[in-house]
């Protein structure tokens, strides 16, 4: 009996703690070197965009819930460069119930194409460059910007 009141007593304590670490979203990052006056284009279907400025020549994508950014993954998000451009796309299926929130950190001078059909988009930090936002149903949120700039939603 006493045996059984032990082991009961363990696995009260192993489970929640077995499943605080199960299923935890993984934090995936991905850099790339660039010039100023580059451009950084999103499109997904669902998820928040974050979008600071640093004073380094790199862009830097993180997103939650991938275990390597480099590999294909079960939101089929696709981060790559084309020159001087960096893109952040949904390659197909995914959904509207697969959410993809992604921080990024872009150079000062640099220009941002960002649509998503659901979700909020903010630029948190000044920018230097053209800015087309979009987002089907979401906030806009900017600081300053100097170069041109597009702001939509349908619904924020």
């Amino acid at each position: 009996m006493k045996r059984v009141v032990t082991f009961s007593v363990v696995l009260l304590f192993i489970f929640p703690v077995c499943y605080l670490f199960a299923d935890q979203p993984q934090q995936g990052t991905k850099s790339f070197t660039v010039s100023k006056g580059g451009t950084l284009k999103i499109s997904l279907v669902t998820g928040d965009v974050r979008i600071n400025t640093w004073d380094k020549n790199e862009v830097s994508v993180k997103m939650d819930d991938i275990d390597d950014v480099d590999e294909a993954n079960s939101h089929q998000i696709n981060i790559s460069q084309n020159g001087n451009t960096i893109i952040v796309e949904n390659r197909g299926g995914g959904g509207w119930s697969n959410s993809n929130d992604v921080s990024v950190s872009v150079p000062r001078d640099f220009n941002l194409d960002v649509k998503t059909n659901q979700g909020d988009v903010d630029l948190k930090s000044d920018i230097k460059g053209w800015v087309d936002i979009n987002t089907g149903g979401g906030d806009v949120t900017v600081k300053k910007i100097t170069g041109k700039a597009t702001l939509n939603t349908n619904g924020g």
